[in-house]
């Protein structure tokens, strides 16, 4: 079989019109004379501009799932490991404020970011152990959601003035990823509220219509609403000043 060469990357070939790996028109092209190179516009035929574009659009996509693999893996900062001074003093308010409570006298519990990050990691089971009994008698859904929840390591909140920020780590797999969440605790007819402002997975930003979503879904569920009930004591619940705070009736 003839085969042809092309003159200006020197790519074998069978016979053609054009270049399979440049994509120059043979009928067109020249050799360059000294001190004068030919326009690129003019050798390259439709095929061959559309394999460069597709070729950019290619390396383009892989720059961008690499980018946003980079961003989801990063592990952004959060409050370190409770100081045990922290969750003595937050396990001080509690029991005064259950002592007032059954007392009948209103009250208002306030606890700072060491001390809510000290009780939530001194109270929060992460092992999945608590719930294995009733883990044996659920459905298949409901196992399904207790073996996703099982698999967060940790949650830290860092208060802002009137807003907090969380942090869930969990596992996938393996590997380790953080939710962060921001946004803002309020109380409605008597149970207890989330409006997200913005999240992400890792860096990378999450859309915060999916966050409202989502969390629309958790808080309205007909099996979750009555877990974010609040006790009938309970009037408030918030954050003020970069505090959190619950007032008892």
């Amino acid at each position: 079989m003839t085969r042809k060469v092309c003159p200006r990357c020197g790519f074998v070939q069978p016979q053609g019109e054009e270049c399979l790996s440049c994509g120059v028109i043979f009928a067109r092209y020249q050799k360059p004379q000294t001190g004068s190179s030919p326009d690129p516009t003019e050798l390259l035929g439709p095929a061959g501009a559309g394999r460069r574009l597709w070729r950019a659009l290619r390396w383009a996509s892989l720059a961008a799932v690499l980018l946003a693999l980079v961003l989801v893996f990063w592990s952004p900062r959060r409050p370190g490991p409770a100081d045990p001074q922290a969750v003595h003093s937050a396990e001080t308010k509690f029991m005064e404020h259950e002592r007032l409570t059954r007392a009948g006298r209103p009250h208002r519990l306030e606890l700072n970011q060491p001390e809510l990050n000290g009780w939530l990691e001194t109270h929060l089971d992460y092992s999945g152990e608590g719930s294995a009994q009733a883990a044996s008698v659920a459905t298949a859904e409901e196992k399904e959601i207790e073996r996703v929840r099982s698999t967060v390591r940790d949650v830290k909140v860092e208060l802002l003035d009137d807003s907090l920020r969380a942090f869930v780590v969990f596992d996938l797999h393996g590997i380790d990823l953080t939710l962060v969440l921001m946004g803002r605790l309020f109380v409605q007819d008597g149970y207890l509220r989330f409006e997200p402002a913005s999240g992400s997975l890792g860096g990378l930003p999450l859309p915060r219509s999916a966050l409202q979503s989502a969390v629309q879904r958790v808080f309205d569920n007909p099996e979750n609403r009555e877990k974010f009930r609040l006790p009938p004591h309970i009037r408030d619940l918030g954050i003020r000043r970069g505090k959190l705070y619950v007032e008892s009736r």
